[in-house]
């Protein structure tokens, strides 16, 4: 009996411990910041870069990085179609084998990625837009340097 009681308590002690180190776990879990970037890489060279332009306020940066940050995620996947079609059109005809029709298909799919990221981008920059002013937007390089940023940050994501 005594044996019994010792085996029983001894269980009690490790569920006790278990279900102990559950909770614990749960808890770091929720101090664990919520949103973890996804795109490393990509959001510094997005920060690098809003660091290096001066004519940025704390607000617009803040606004600018949380715009591309919700972005991200949809314009990873049109860079991914968009790479995936390149690769598959550049196999296709590097093959002596390949037909004319199935090259033809092959490009409208790629024809359609691109599409896609024509319009992820320019939804990217028409929201940047709005949140500069009109005096940032009117600079002799504003429109250019806006279209050549959103470039740089699809050029890093597509290596992510």
């Amino acid at each position: 009996m005594k044996s019994t009681t010792k085996v029983l308590i001894g269980a009690g002690l490790i569920m006790a411990l278990t279900v102990g180190g559950f909770f614990v776990a749960l808890a770091r879990a929720a101090d664990a910041p919520k949103v973890a970037p996804k795109f490393e890489a990509t959001e510094q060279f997005v920060a690098e870069k809003l660091d290096a332009a001066a004519m940025f306020s704390e607000e617009q940066r803040g606004k600018i990085l949380a715009l591309i940050r919700e972005q991200l995620p949809a314009l990873k996947k049109v860079m991914a179609r968009l790479a995936e079609g390149q690769n598959l059109l550049k196999e296709m005809i590097a093959d002596p084998d390949v037909d004319e029709k199935a090259i033809r298909a092959e490009a409208a799919k790629l024809t359609d990625a691109l599409v896609d990221y024509s319009k992820q981008r320019t939804q990217l920059v028409s929201g940047l837009k709005g949140l500069l002013t009109p005096e940032q937007l009117n600079r002799q390089d504003g429109q250019a340097s806006l279209a050549k940023f959103v470039e740089g940050i699809a050029k890093v994501l597509a290596k992510e």
